[in-house]
């Protein structure tokens, strides 16, 4: 128990050191994995710059003590210690996130406390999609008119999945922030908010195809400062619609580009190398038992992909405190003509791929 007691101490109390309510102090620690006893009685015992002592940080002028890294913010018009002239880039510091293997433990605690759900949630659109193979299985075997019959129908069942899928992972990152919600009141909840999340996920995909007619760098970097955007919209500490969600997502991001990238990047080569050994272990059982091992294998991978990027947004939540009480803020206009610029992109890319192929 001292061990795991001491670093919740070091949160809770550099948590606090920053003015941190106990109400948010609590959220943020439970989607961490912490139980709610636990984050109180440590509450019960902190006293105001204690946590400053429990993580030996230097005394600070009037700048905020981190909690988390042992690095501290300076504000360059607050300290005279540092020269007036410093660069914003030279002076701002992020407290260093949580490492990838505690990232992985609170992935897998939260993940073991939740798999039932989670896996009951994505049943739903992993069948529907079951349904729409045999349709198309049925498809291909027919003839004539059946053949169009069965084809139209397994179309309409595929779109019927996709949109499952969509609203299915709504409903696993609902089920994560808060604890104790079944399957039904997660699907409820999350159709609830379906229209805010839908939006917010077109914006999310015209911004990468406006970041792609610029280049695959600047569409890729998109790709991680708007990761977020889903969590921060379903958030109900954040609760940001549209454009605020990405740029909210941005915000948590910034400082912390190849620390999420490196973490996004062990994950998908794990998930990877996993599925290609089950994958080719089963496939020497037949077709059948292939499938079925590769069904059963995404009924895990997938639910612990959204935890683990959940658990990925928690510790940035944890560094970044402050943002939970401010509107989100950001190049506003240069994202706007980002998104337009996507809703444009099936005139620019044709003509883009095209003319490379040309060279």
């Amino acid at each position: 128990m001292a061990e795991i007691q001491r670093p919740l101490e070091e949160r809770v109390f550099a948590l606090k050191d920053r003015g941190v309510s106990d109400e948010e102090v609590v959220k943020l620690l439970i989607s961490a994995g912490y139980r709610e006893g636990e984050i109180k009685a440590v509450l019960d015992s902190y006293v105001p710059g204690s946590g400053m002592s429990v993580i030996s940080l230097p005394a600070p002028v009037k700048e905020e003590p981190d909690g988390f890294s042992g690095e501290d913010r300076v504000n360059p018009a607050e300290s005279p210690n540092v020269p007036s002239k410093t660069s914003r880039k030279e002076s701002q510091k992020f407290p260093k996130l949580i490492g990838f293997i505690e990232t992985v433990n609170r992935a897998v605690t939260l993940y073991k406390a939740r798999a039932a759900v989670l896996t009951e949630i994505f049943l739903i659109p992993i069948a529907a999609l079951a349904v729409s193979a045999i349709f198309l299985n049925t498809s291909n075997t027919a003839t004539g008119a059946a053949h169009l019959f069965w084809g139209g129908i397994s179309i309409l069942v595929y779109a019927a999945s996709f949109v499952l899928f969509l609203i299915g992972t709504m409903a696993m990152i609902l089920a994560i922030n808060k604890e104790g919600m079944g399957t039904e009141e997660a699907y409820w909840e999350s159709l609830k908010k379906a229209s805010s999340y839908l939006w917010v996920a077109l914006l999310v995909f015209l911004a990468f195809l406006g970041g792609l007619i610029l280049g695959v760098i600047p569409a890729f970097i998109f790709g991680i400062w708007f990761a977020f955007a889903a969590y921060v919209v379903l958030d109900e500490n954040q609760g940001q619609k549209g454009i605020n969600a990405l740029l909210r997502s941005k915000e948590y991001a910034t400082g912390y580009f190849w620390v999420i990238l490196g973490r996004v990047l062990l994950l998908v080569a794990a998930a990877s190398v996993a599925d290609a050994l089950i994958g080719g272990v089963s496939a020497l059982f037949g077709s059948l038992i292939n499938y079925m091992v590769s069904v059963s294998l995404q009924l895990i991978l997938v639910p612990f992909s959204v935890v683990f990027i959940y658990s990925i947004y928690s510790s940035l939540k944890e560094a970044k405190p402050e943002l939970i009480s401010k509107p989100a803020t950001g190049d506003r206009p240069f994202f706007v003509i980002m998104i337009v610029l996507g809703a444009l992109a099936p005139f620019f890319l044709p003509s883009s791929i095209v003319s490379l192929l040309h060279r």
